[in-house]
């Protein structure tokens, strides 16, 4: 059954447009992630629909009641994950027929983003999610839109089909723009050297007599060959003028650590702690076992809303723990969190950060740039910027810092894909240490990072655990699902077994 029906619809945000759609139907049923860079206008689409913003471009199906949730401010990941759960499950409570949800899971931990996959699995309506978590878009989503460039292009499939298609139309426009300079190359080599012969023509050759040479001259046969060569290279200027030009395609900055000798540790041990039990403000959080982290080392500390995580990583930063038993001489330690960022706020970006950096110029600005900031920011006073804008100010002065271990606490949040990609990318190239909080779980394999977790007040090592237990929750289910789609080799019939045991648990 349609829903909505839009036509002609432009949305601007002062003089600058968001998105224009020309036509778009968006049925009853549908399952849709929407997804596109930050500011691009999802908010805005999602609050159209809403009718929290009015808009004679929507005709909409009144008979179908709609479930809305606008995106949480940014405040901490407790209260926040708190609240967003209340209301979601305020939302599947009301019996609407169509949800619109614009960053659920930003301040959910893997257990609630667990919960609400379960549950949007089991709603037989449709919905809208705005989610740059790429492992939780893959498990609900049927459908994607994307806005792009001012537009909104729509896939039919998964969150991996459409990856997967975009790595597909990259490697196609890659080949485009090879065959296209090959082809103007060859064009333009063949156009300098029929001017060239055009040119000699008028010149006497040393194989020709002077008296032939003055005869052919005056019958104008040297004319006519200059002409005719002249003729010719103007035609192969036109064609090369009427070549259509492929789409450009800007290959991804590849990231290069210029580092010092601080970094020439190979599997060194950075920092060690004894067994014990983690108790800030002299309350349990939780028992941890020896644990020791080696330079090169990228780790992953998972666990609910509340366990410690964060509690950990500030005492660790401080090297407050009473058991710590080893510190490297060449240990030096960032600490990145989403409410305190040591920026001066009358400086700028640049000044912000290229003192406290032994990278290079190209490199730092190459990074910003992935970060979603415009040569023309680069200037500006820090105190110009968003709060979202100076997190990620935040988050780039840290990682350029010449740490050796860095300890990053949820940097990922309120990032769009795009970004997350680029820091994905430095994660990969980074030759020191990483302690990373972070309930992205497609981000953890991607960049292959040794995992620890934090359940019932017990820090262990999953890799260990998993190793001991077979673990078949819902969540390595649908993750083992989403790995398998990445790879295209991998018989239907494996991802269909795995189909049949997510349903199992669900059921």
């Amino acid at each position: 059954m349609e829903l909505f029906n839009i036509h002609d619809l432009s949305q601007f945000l002062g003089e600058k447009e968001l998105f224009s759609i020309q036509h778009l139907t968006i049925q009853s049923t549908d399952r849709i992630a929407l997804i596109g860079e930050n500011g691009c206008g999802k908010s805005t689409l999602l609050k159209l629909l809403a009718g929290k913003r009015k808009s004679a471009a929507i005709t909409q199906n009144r008979t179908i009641e709609i479930g809305y949730l606008p995106q949480q401010p940014q405040i901490s990941q407790l209260s926040g994950g708190q609240e967003v759960k209340k209301e979601l499950e305020e939302l599947f409570c009301q019996d609407k027929g169509f949800l619109l949800l614009d960053e659920p899971t930003s301040c959910l931990d893997q257990g609630n983003i667990s919960w609400l996959i379960d549950q949007l699995l089991k709603f037989r309506g449709g919905f809208i999610v705005v989610s740059h978590d790429r492992f939780f878009m893959n498990a609900i989503a049927k459908q994607i839109f994307c806005i792009e460039n001012r537009k909104i292009t729509n896939f039919g499939g998964t969150y991996s089909e459409f990856e997967y298609h975009q790595e597909q139309t990259r490697d196609r426009l890659i080949l485009l723009n090879k065959e296209y300079e090959k082809k103007v190359k060859k064009i333009e080599v063949e156009i300098k050297k029929r001017k060239q012969k055009a040119e000699t023509m008028v010149k006497k050759k040393k194989s020709v007599s002077a008296s032939d040479w003055k005869v052919n001259a005056r019958l104008g046969k040297y004319d006519r060959h200059q002409k005719s060569m002249d003729s010719s290279a103007n035609a192969l200027q036109k064609r090369l003028a009427k070549m259509e030009k492929p789409k450009k395609f800007t290959p991804p900055k590849q990231f290069v650590f210029r580092y010092d000798k601080d970094f020439d540790l190979k599997k060194n041990t950075l920092i060690r702690l004894e067994e014990a039990d983690f108790c800030p403000f002299s309350q349990k959080l939780f028992h941890y076992p020896e644990l020791k982290i080696k330079f090169g080392e990228h780790i992953l500390l998972g666990g609910a809303n509340g366990s410690g995580k964060s509690s950990f990583l500030n005492a660790l930063s401080q090297l407050q723990l009473p058991t710590i038993s080893f510190i490297s001489k060449k240990l030096s330690i960032g600490l990145f969190t989403q409410n305190s960022q040591d920026l001066d706020l009358d400086k700028t970006m640049l000044q912000n950060i290229l003192p406290y950096s032994n990278q290079q110029n190209d490199f730092v600005i190459d990074l910003l740039s992935g970060l979603g900031f415009l040569k023309a920011d680069f200037q500006k006073p820090v105190k110009r910027f968003s709060g979202g804008e100076r997190t990620r100010i935040g988050l780039a002065k840290v990682l350029l810092q010449n740490h050796t271990l860095l300890l990053l606490d949820e940097p990922t949040n309120f990032l769009d894909i795009k970004t997350i990609k680029v820091f994905e990318k430095f994660l990969l190239n980074y030759p020191g240490s990483i302690l990373l909080v972070s309930h992205d779980v497609h981000l953890a394999k991607r960049c292959k990072m040794k995992s620890w977790t934090i359940q019932n007040q017990e820090l262990t090592d999953i890799e260990k655990q998993r190793a001991c237990t077979p673990n078949t929750s819902l969540s390595n289910l649908l993750i083992q699902r989403d790995l398998l789609l990445q790879n295209s080799e991998i018989p239907m019939e494996e991802i269909e077994k795995l189909d049949k045991q997510i349903e199992k648990i669900q059921k």
